[in-house]
């Protein structure tokens, strides 16, 4: 699995996909991640910023890994629509602004 996320929005979707395949509650992913419910909640959602550490925390927990690289320049229709509250272009416009960094999810196991 390798997953591209360009908003906070995104990222939080990659995370609760990651957790429904393992069929996790957020309560049982905060258990294993050492943080709490609450936590993953505002990852899922996207709404607030997090600290780094505790994405970390969660990646862990899930078995996946972090990877930062250079933004593609292909078009955004070329990358998956994840629902979000606003429309796709406002998410792409939000993440040119502040994640300058493309942030992917990848399985450790695959």
């Amino acid at each position: 699995m390798s997953d591209l996320a360009r908003s906070p929005r995104q990222f939080g979707v990659m995370i609760q996909r990651a957790r429904k395949r393992r069929d996790w509650t957020q309560a049982k992913l905060a258990g294993r991640a050492g943080l709490r419910q609450a936590t993953i909640s505002v990852i899922k959602s996207g709404a607030k910023p997090v600290k780094f550490e505790p994405l970390l925390a969660v990646h862990a927990a899930l078995d996946l890994e972090f990877w930062v690289g250079a933004r593609t320049k292909s078009h955004h229709s070329l990358f998956e629509s994840l629902p979000t509250r606003g429309t796709l272009s406002s998410e792409v416009s939000w993440a040119r602004r502040e994640c300058p960094p493309v942030c992917v999810t990848r399985s450790s196991t695959t």
